[in-house]
C-alpha cells in the first residue's frame, strides 16, 4: 500500500527537523511525505529545503489544524494517509506496524501507541468519547466492540500517531475545519464509525511526542488558552449527539467548564498564572458558550471543499538504509553526549552515531537524572534512566559484585528487555568498566559484546596513589575485578581497541580468548576539523586533556612545566580536565601546583580550565602547537586521534595502545610512563623545532585518514557484529518478539 505522511508544522523547525529525520529511518518503503506550514515565522523553510524535491509542501494560512490536513490530503496520493505532528518522532516501524493494521477491509482508520514528552510514559493507549466529547482512557483492551453506528462510546486515535484509508476520508469529507484544535481527530473517527467503519487501536506502532508548547499550552504543558476546547466540546455535543437532549449537552458543558476554572483557579493559587489570565479565561468562556452554540446549531459541517480528493503525484521519500540487513543495537555507556564526558563516551557516541548514518536502529542507555527518559538525538534512541526500582535478579554462581553494581545491571537488562518487546535486538555491547553487562551476559537471551578499556586492575597497578582499600562501605577492590573477569569469560564476544588490550588482559585476568571471539578494531573519529575555528593565538600552547589524576600523568607532566616556561619564555601549558582526588583529604594536583612557592612566578603560562565542551576543546585543539597525554596506561588513546585529526604532533608514553597509535618519531615522540626527564626530553625537542611540529602534524592527520576515521570504525564494527550474531544463532537462545 502506497502511504501518504502528513505533517502540519507552525513555528517548531527544530522538533520538526526531529520529526522529517525519524521518517528517514523508517524500515516501510513506500511512503511520500507532505509538510503543510502553517503562519510560521522561524527557520521552518530552511528545514524543509533541506529535503528540497523530496517532499510535497504547501501552506495553510491560519492556524487550525483540521483545515491544514486537509490541504495535506488534497496533495496526497497513496492508499492510506498517515498523520504524525511536528513535536513527535516516530519509531523505525511506525509506518510497517501500521499497514500491518490494515488486515480487513472493514478498517477505515488504525493508530499506535504515543509515549509522553518523557518518551518513557505512555500518554495515550486505548480510548474511546461518548456522543458528548467526554474521553476514557482507562481501557485495558483496543475497544474494537464498540464500532458500530450510533454507538453511545466510539475509538478514536491520537492525531499524532494515526492513518486512513484515502477512500474513506474522501467518503466522510475529510476534517471538519470548526475544529481548528481538540476534538477533530475524536470527531473524524466518530463519523467514519457512524459511516460503518472500524476504528482499530494497535498496540504497537510507537510515536514519541514531545508535547510542545502551542497557542493553547505553555511550555509546562499547563493550558492557558481553554477558548478552542471549550468552543470545540459544545460544537461536537451538537454535531455527534443523536440519543442526547440539548439541554444534556448543555449541562455537560457547563460541568466542563466549572472544572476548567477549578483548573485555572488552582495554577493561580499554586503561583502558577496570573490574576489577568485567570480574568481572560472568563472571557473565554463566555465566547466559547456563544461561538459553540452558533456553530453547533448551523446546518451542515465546515468539511474539506472541492477539490477534495484531486491526486497529485505519489512522491516517494527518500530513507537512509543499511547495505546488510538492518540491525537493532543497543550500546551501554554511563555517560554520553551533551556535556563533558570521558573515553567510553566519546567512544560510544562516535560509534553509535556512525551506526545510526548507516542505517541501523541504535539505542544507548544511559544514566539519567531524576527521571527516566527516552529522546531521539541524531538519529539515535537515548535512554536516560535511573534506577527502576525493581529487584535485583538472583546473582549467578560464582559472581559476587559490589551490590550497586549488580542493581544498576539488572536495570540495564530491564531497559534491554523493553526495547527488545519493541523492536527484536540484535547485538548489545557493554564497556568492561563497571562490568555494566553483566546481568545482559548472565542473562544469556542477547548477544552480548564487552568492548575492552582501561579495566580497573590495570588501572590500580600504574596509579600511584591508588587507595589500597577500596571506599566502598562493605565492598573490595576484588570484587569489581571478579565482575570484569566474568564478562571478559561470558561475553559473546570482545571487542578490542587494541593488541596491547588484549595482552593486557591476558596477563592480569587469565582470560585468553582467540578470534573470532575477540576482534580489533582500532577507534575512529568523525573529521570536524573543517569547523571554522578561531587558530590565533600569541603563545605557543602545549595542550594536555584528561582527568587530573595520577594514572593520566599529570603529575609528571606538572614536575616538567617549571623547567620548560624557564627555558621557553612563549610555551604555555593548558590543562583541560576535572580534578581528581582520590584519597580523602588529599590536595589535588593542581591545587598542589599552585600552592607550591616555587610556581608562584609562572602566572598565566600554566592554565587550569576544568573540563570543557566540546566546542570550547576543539578551539583549543585547533590553536595549541603540541598535544601531550602522558598517561601510565591506555587501552587505546582516543584522546590522541582528536589532535591528529587536528594536524597536531603528540607525545604520549610507551604504554598500552598508545604506540598502536602514535607512531614514533612520524607523527609524535613517545616517553618513558612515569619518567619527567623522558616526557621534558619529547617535549623540548618539538618546542626547539617548529618545522618538526608541522611535518609531524601533517603525517598525524595522514595516519588519521588512513586508520582511525569515523566510517572505517564502523565498517569493521558492522562486519564484526554480523559475525557475533551468525555465532549466536548456534550458541544462544532466539531474542523474545
Amino acid at each position: 500500500m502506497r502511504v501518504s505522511v502528513v505533517i502540519s508544522t507552525d513555528n517548531r523547525a527544530a522538533s520538526l527537523s526531529r520529526t522529517l529525520e525519524g521518517l528517514t529511518r523508517q524500515i516501510y518503503a513506500n511512503f511520500e511525505v507532505i509538510v503543510v506550514t502553517g503562519p510560521s515565522a522561524d527557520s521552518t523553510p530552511a528545514v524543509i529545503e533541506r529535503y528540497a524535491g523530496g517532499i510535497k509542501r504547501a501552506s495553510c494560512p491560519t492556524r487550525n489544524l483540521s483545515q491544514s490536513r486537509n490541504i495535506g490530503i488534497r496533495l496526497s496520493d497513496g492508499d492510506v494517509i498517515a498523520f504524525i505532528d511536528d513535536d513527535a518522532v516516530p519509531s523505525e516501524r511506525w509506518l510497517a506496524d501500521l499497514i500491518a493494521g490494515f488486515d480487513e477491509d472493514e478498517v477505515a482508520g488504525v493508530g499506535g501507541l504515543v509515549f509522553d514528552h518523557t518518551g518513557y510514559q505512555l500518554q495515550y493507549r486505548y480510548a474511546v468519547a461518548d456522543r458528548l466529547g467526554n474521553p476514557r482512557w482507562n481501557l485495558t483492551r483496543a475497544p474494537l466492540h464498540m464500532c458500530f453506528p450510533g454507538a453511545p462510546e466510539t475509538p478514536y486515535l491520537q492525531g499524532t500517531n494515526c492513518a486512513f484509508r484515502r477512500s474513506v476520508l474522501l467518503e466522510v469529507g475529510g476534517f471538519d475545519e470548526e475544529y481548528e484544535y481538540h476534538l477533530d481527530e475524536t470527531d473524524l473517527c466518530q463519523r467514519i464509525v457512524d459511516a460503518g467503519y472500524v476504528i482499530k487501536p494497535l498496540d504497537n506502532a510507537w510515536v514519541y511526542h514531545s508535547y510542545l508548547e502551542n497557542a493553547v499550552r505553555a511550555p509546562t504543558r499547563r493550558l492557558f488558552n481553554w477558548y478552542p476546547l471549550i468552543k470545540n466540546k459544545i460544537y461536537y455535543s451538537l454535531k455527534n449527539r443523536p440519543d442526547v437532549s440539548l439541554s444534556h449537552a448543555l449541562q455537560d458543558a457547563v460541568a466542563f467548564c466549572r472544572a476548567a476554572e477549578d483548573q485555572m483557579k488552582w495554577q493561580l493559587s499554586a503561583g502558577l498564572a496570573s490574576e489577568d489570565l485567570l480574568a481572560q479565561f472568563h472571557l473565554d468562556v463566555d465566547r466559547a458558550l456563544r461561538d459553540g452554540l452558533t456553530a453547533g446549531m448551523k446546518p451542515g459541517r465546515k468539511l474539506a471543499r472541492p477539490p477534495f480528493g484531486s491526486p497529485n503525484a505519489f512522491l516517494p521519500f527518500r530513507r537512509v538504509t543499511p547495505d546488510c540487513a538492518r540491525m537493532v543495537i543497543v550500546l551501554l555507556s554511563q555517560e554520553y553526549p551533551p556535556g563533558v564526558v570521558g573515553g567510553i563516551g566519546r567512544y560510544t557516541a562516535e560509534v553509535a552515531t556512525g551506526l545510526a548514518a548507516s542505517g541501523h536502529t541504535v539505542h544507548v542507555i544511559t544514566n539519567g537524572v531524576e527521571t527516566s527518559t527516552v529522546s531521539f538525538e541524531s538519529g539515535i534512541w537515548v535512554h536516560r534512566i535511573v534506577d527502576d526500582g525493581g529487584d535485583p535478579l538472583p546473582l549467578p554462581p560464582a559472581l559476587d559484585p559490589p551490590w550497586f553494581q549488580w542493581r544498576r545491571a539488572c536495570s540495564m537488562l530491564r531497559e534491554v528487555e523493553r526495547i527488545n518487546s519493541m523492536d527484536p535486538i540484535g547485538v548489545v555491547e557493554a564497556p568492561l568498566w563497571d562490568a555494566e553487562g553483566m546481568a545482559i551476559v548472565a542473562d544469556g537471551r542477547f548477544p552480548c559484546v564487552t568492548s575492552l578499556h582501561t579495566p580497573l586492575k590495570s588501572v590500580i597497578h600504574t596509579t600511584p596513589d591508588w587507595p589500597a582499600d577500596c571506599p566502598v562501605e562493605g565492598e573490595s577492590w576484588e570484587q569489581f575485578i571478579n565482575a570484569e573477569r566474568f564478562v571478559l569469560q561470558r561475553s559473546a564476544a570482545l571487542r578490542a581497541n587494541s593488541q596491547a588490550i588484549i595482552a593486557t588482559i591476558r596477563e592480569l585476568y587469565g582470560v585468553d580468548r582467540r578470534p573470532p571471539d575477540v576482534r580489533v578494531i582500532p577507534h575512529g573519529i568523525a573529521d570536524r576539523s573543517g569547523r571554522a575555528v578561531d587558530h590565533s593565538t600569541e603563545t605557543v600552547d602545549v595542550l594536555f586533556i584528561g582527568r587530573l589524576e595520577a594514572r593520566k600523568g599529570v603529575d609528571v607532566l606538572l614536575e616538567t612545566v617549571p623547567g620548560l616556561c624557564a627555558l621557553f619564555p612563549q610555551v604555555r601549558f593548558v590543562l583541560i580536565g576535572e580534578d581528581s582526588r582520590i584519597q580523602a583529604g588529599k590536595q589535588t594536583y593542581r591545587e598542589q601546583f599552585q600552592a607550591d612557592p616555587a610556581n608562584a612566578g609562572l602566572g598565566g603560562r600554566v592554565v587550569f580550565t576544568g573540563p570543557l565542551p566540546d566546542e570550547e576543546l576543539e578551539k583549543r585543539l585547533a590553536s595549541c602547537a603540541i598535544f601531550v597525554a602522558p598517561s601510565r596506561f591506555e587501552s587505546f588513546g582516543l584522546v590522541f586521534l582528536q589532535a591528529m585529526m587536528w594536524a597536531k604532533p603528540c607525545v604520549g608514553c610507551r604504554t598500552g595502545g598508545i604506540p598502536e597509535v602514535i607512531e614514533e618519531g612520524v607523527t609524535g615522540l613517545l616517553a618513558e610512563p612515569g619518567d619527567a626527564a623522558s616526557l621534558r626530553y619529547c617535549l623540548e625537542m618539538l618546542l626547539t623545532d617548529s618545522n618538526l611540529r608541522t611535518t609531524m602534524g601533517l603525517a598525524g592527520r595522514e595516519r588519521y585518514l588512513a586508520r582511525f576515521t569515523q566510517q572505517g570504525m564502523v565498517r569493521n564494527t558492522i562486519e564484526f557484529y554480523q559475525q557475533v550474531l551468525r555465532q549466536a544463532r548456534s550458541r544462544l537462545e532466539p531474542c523474545p518478539v
